[in-house]
């Protein structure tokens, strides 16, 4: 009897690694299905059969990047936000791995969606790239709120270096890394504003605004549980 119970101890302890591993790896297949159609996205609306010259590949390049960048973001709020599904498939310490390499990934597709916009906005007009950048804060819609974000953005990466989280302080870099959630709000409507592949597309629109929904249920869902338990 004892050996049976035993027996049955085993297996369930088996079943729950098994369990948590399948549930990462839909995690996984999800995160990369949905980067899939954002890159679609931009295919949709000429991807690479707009490249003609060196102005239009860096300005498609900066908006392919801009996009996967900020679709990044959002996976980046789910590992910040201690979402409980989420936790209970990847364990804390594949969470501080997936957070730490998707935060790198996200700082550097969207400084790279800069450089790459600017440069080739600056070819396309023939001036020069601070001239660009000048009239891009001034002249462009929601250019100059997601620069504030990408600032925002690069406060709290920097935060995150382990010489800097240690002189800083839980509570500090606690705040700090509570502005993500602004940045990324500045992102998601800079790209709605500005985005080639957002303009009259109503499905590409609601699809982006499915993606930043969903999140935010994501997020808030569970907090107001805890809430309504207390």
């Amino acid at each position: 009897m004892q050996a049976g119970i035993a027996s049955r101890g085993q297996v369930v302890e088996r079943e729950g690694p098994a369990r948590r591993e399948a549930a990462a790896w839909d995690l996984g297949v999800l995160v990369a299905a949905n980067a899939v159609v954002v890159v679609g996205l931009w295919w949709r609306q000429g991807g690479l059969r707009e490249i003609h010259d060196a102005a239009s590949a860096l300005t498609s390049a900066g908006r392919v990047t801009g996009m996967v960048g900020t679709y990044l973001a959002l996976v980046q709020v789910l590992l910040l936000a201690r979402v409980p599904v989420v936790e209970r498939a990847l364990g804390a310490r594949r969470i501080a791995i997936w957070h730490r390499r998707n935060g790198r990934a996200v700082l550097a597709l969207l400084l790279a969606h800069t450089v790459l916009i600017t440069a080739g906005y600056a070819a396309e007009d023939d001036i020069g790239f601070v001239t660009q950048i000048a009239r891009l804060l001034t002249d462009y819609e929601g250019v100059l709120l997601a620069t504030i974000g990408l600032v925002l953005l690069v406060a709290v990466v920097g935060s995150s270096i382990g010489a800097a989280r240690r002189r800083l302080g839980p509570r500090a870099w606690n705040a700090i890394h509570l502005t993500s959630y602004a940045a990324l709000a500045l992102a998601f409507l800079h790209e709605l504003a500005t985005g080639h592949e957002f303009q009259q597309q109503p499905v590409a629109r609601a699809y982006w605004w499915a993606l930043s929904l969903g999140v935010a249920v994501a997020v808030v869902a569970p907090r107001v549980a805890r809430v309504r338990r207390a």
